[in-house]
């Protein structure tokens, strides 16, 4: 069948490049385009485009595998692949994560903007569109080893590189996870893998969960890394101008501050107090003060026993 597709795909990028040429086209070439066409779009049904390499040194996180593929990326590999929704294409923003998104808000590199003409998929250079019309662009693949070449029109051996050996990431659907906003999550209460979750047609999906490997048995949801160990709430520090600070794991709790060193042990606030630290001062708890979090991985033993002062 990948035999049938090259062949289709080769001969019918030949006729279309004596159409962006502006050669006339005789009757009998126009028969065979027309029977190209029609067995692209009806007969043999939507040419797929092939699955790409994806970057994953940058980091966990969504990336773009091709316009119209989301890949979750995790280990430094891929771990699973999503396609998008019809009418979305694949958008990487300015921090590099991907996601999918409407046509109208898209890369125009993902779609056709002229006609007739060639767009070559900005994130997978094997996969490009043919673009006949508004309603009749038809997606298409080189062959392995090749990407679409906009200086001749045409497949071309890809550029030899360096290999780059990846780890495999080990992946499992079990337990089921359930997805209420988008983001990276913990597996709890073991910690031992995450799973992603990402809007697609207005309903939240799940990835899937990742498993840790032994090396870094733990995820740690303040870095989205699995790690060796994650250590304990961060000390208290003050500024060199800060008068007090707030205390990093009890809401009613500070530390007096001198030339940006802590002095002392903590105080605690009043009974139904919590110390904001942008009045500097103890008021009542009326919900308006963010309390520290503490990591939900973390495994250590946590102290919280501030009291009210007594007389």
């Amino acid at each position: 069948m990948a035999g049938v597709r090259l062949i289709t795909s080769r001969s019918l990028q030949h006729l279309w490049i004596l159409a962006l040429q502006q050669r006339p086209l005789t009757s009998l070439t126009m028969m065979h385009l027309l029977k190209f066409l029609f067995c692209l779009t009806v007969a043999c049904g939507a040419v797929s485009l092939t699955e790409a390499a994806v970057d994953c040194s940058g980091g966990d996180g969504f990336k773009c595998e091709s316009c119209s593929t989301l890949a979750l990326c995790s280990g430094g590999s891929v771990a699973s692949t999503f396609p998008c929704q019809s009418g979305e294409l694949c958008e990487e923003g300015s921090s590099g994560t991907g996601s999918c998104m409407l046509v109208s808000a898209s890369r125009t590199q993902c779609q056709c903007s002229s006609y007739p003409s060639y767009v070559v998929d900005s994130y997978d250079p094997q996969n490009y569109l043919l673009c006949f019309s508004s309603t009749l662009q038809i997606p298409l693949s080189c062959a392995p080893g090749e990407e679409f070449d906009t200086v001749t029109s045409t497949c071309a051996a890809v550029p030899t590189t360096s290999t780059v050996t990846t780890t495999e990431v080990t992946t499992t659907t079990e337990p089921t996870v359930t997805c209420t906003e988008d983001g990276i999550f913990p597996l709890l209460p073991s910690c031992s893998g995450y799973y992603g979750c990402y809007t697609v047609g207005g309903s939240v999906v799940s990835t899937g969960i990742v498993s840790c490997s032994e090396s870094t048995p733990v995820f740690n949801p303040d870095t989205l890394a699995c790690e060796a160990s994650i250590s304990g709430p961060a000390t208290p520090t003050c500024a060199s101008d800060d008068i007090v600070t707030a205390d990093t794991v009890e809401c009613n709790a500070f530390y007096v501050c001198n030339s940006g060193a802590t002095v002392g042990e903590k105080i605690c606030c009043g009974e139904g107090q919590v110390f904001n630290p942008a009045t500097v001062n103890c008021e009542a708890d009326t919900g308006s003060v963010t309390c520290p979090t503490v990591n939900p991985c973390y495994t250590g033993e946590i102290e919280k026993k501030c009291l009210p002062p007594t007389c």
